[in-house]
């Protein structure tokens, strides 16, 4: 084997920074070395990333009696014990345990004698590592996350690019040109030049830009780039975006454009219905029974509709705005508030009475197929990043889902603001074809000043 291969000696954040993260370590040809004892901590793993842990213990068990094994994109991978390799231990930093003294003893010996003249490089995560490794003199890299990257590093499904104004030009009149640059799939790109007044909005697709074709809303009028963005993926037809993820800080607009979109494309509503627009044949509505106090849903009184409605504020917000726009559009500015939220009271329960409109439970939503619908999963950020898969694979022919979330108001206690269902669906779909997705701009509240400096400060 050469000696210019690098052996990965890595802990479990590493490992689970990425799915199949031990197909994206190295080169070929390069060793990844795993120690017994995160193969153990992996095996007993509890947290959000559970399922990648259980992937990667269910990889390595072939692995367990050999020295070393190909994988498929020509790196090799290898289980070892330290305690074949440490002959003497003594302990030499109290800030670490024994298991983890031990890894950092183990690469200090794999570079002095089993693979030496190679560089030997213990990926962590672990800050207290990464500094005891330089005290020993053991190669350390840190590791970042990219299944819950850090804030700045999120994937936001847009970005702005300087084109020349022969570009502009010829992607005006053709509609399509090919990318000047690659991006993630459906990524939306801003195009900046002198013309047309300052640029053009796009989507990019299989190398190409595409011009923003689904601009069908009627009752929501974009007061932004991002919030434009989020419409055109609203009204994409469902075989083209079966999956819509936005994210967003409150009062960035993500329900209120999203109710008002799922109305506007119901069949039987002749009062909503956009020209052109696909026709689903209900709205289902699903949310995260949390609340602040920890109320149980089965404790609280009524029918189904009755103990979810407290938990659809933002929901039946959007639906009362609608119906005032509605009554504004038909009578002018004199409306009654009280009257006007009385009747999306009552609109709302027409509706579900038809059948037109569904509010269901997260746990309804992992247990029935849905076709030719339109599903809101809003305060998608209280749902176990784990439990989407249930989510997802129900969503059957001619439906779109929308998941909505906001990560700073997580009120689940075994998540936060950096790990949350939100964040792990944006960063983890956020190549796939089928997948559009947009994170609005915090900065760009449409509420009222106070709240966008609530968001400033507080957030």
């Amino acid at each position: 084997m050469s000696t210019t291969r690098t052996i990965y000696v890595t802990l479990e954040g590493a490992l689970l920074s990425v799915p199949k993260s031990y197909l994206h370590i190295g080169k070929k040809g390069d060793l990844i070395i795993v120690p017994l004892s995160v193969v153990n901590n992996l095996y007993n793993f509890s947290g959000v990333k559970r399922v990648f842990a259980s992937d990667i213990c269910e990889y390595l068990r072939q692995f367990l009696p050999l020295e070393e094994f190909q994988q498929e994109n020509g790196t090799y991978i290898r289980i070892m014990n330290p305690d074949d390799v440490i002959t003497h231990y003594a302990p030499f930093d109290p800030f670490l345990s024994e298991d983890k003294q031990k890894i950092l003893l183990l690469c200090k010996k794999l570079s002095e004698t089993t693979y030496k003249g190679c560089q030997v490089v213990l990926l962590s995560q672990n800050p207290m590592l990464l500094i005891a490794a330089a005290k020993i003199g053991v190669t350390a890299q840190s590791v970042s996350d990219r299944i819950f990257p850090r804030p700045q590093d999120r994937y936001k499904g847009l970005c702005e690019i300087n084109v020349s104004d022969e570009f502009l030009k010829n992607f005006s009149e053709n509609g399509e040109i090919k990318s000047p640059k690659e991006f993630h799939e459906n990524e939306f790109v801003s195009l900046k030049s002198n013309l047309y007044g300052g640029g053009k909005l796009a989507r990019y697709s299989h190398g190409y830009l595409q011009p923003l074709r689904y601009q069908f809303n009627t009752n929501f009028k974009p007061l932004n780039l991002e919030q434009i963005f989020l419409s055109e993926s609203l009204y994409a037809p469902p075989d083209i975006a079966p999956l819509v993820i936005a994210s967003g800080a409150a009062g960035t607009g993500k329900t209120y454009a999203t109710v008002s979109a799922a109305m506007n494309q119901l069949a039987n509503n002749k009062a909503y219905q956009v020209k052109y627009a696909a026709n689903y044949e209900k709205i289902i509505i699903s949310t995260p029974a949390i609340t602040d106090a920890g109320e149980s849903l089965g404790y609280l009184p009524g029918d189904i509709f009755q103990k979810l409605k407290p938990y659809f504020g933002g929901i039946f917000d959007s639906l009362v705005k609608i119906q005032k726009w509605k009554t504004i559009k038909d009578n002018g500015k004199n409306y009654d508030s009280a009257k006007t939220e009385k009747d999306a009271d009552t609109m709302l329960m027409s509706y579900i009475e038809l059948g037109l409109i569904e509010i269901q439970s997260i746990g309804f939503l992992a247990g029935h197929n849905f076709d030719n619908s339109f599903v809101i999963l809003d305060e998608a950020q209280n749902v176990d990043p784990n439990f989407f898969i249930n989510i997802v694979t129900r969503i059957g022919e001619g439906s779109k889902l929308v998941v909505l979330g906001d990560p700073f108001q997580v009120k689940s206690p075994n998540l936060s603001r950096d790990i949350n269902g939100i964040i792990y669906m944006m960063e983890l779909w956020k190549d796939e074809p089928l997948a559009w997705q947009i994170r609005l701009n915090d900065k760009k509240s449409i509420r009222s000043p106070i709240c966008q400096r609530a968001i400033d400060i507080m957030s």
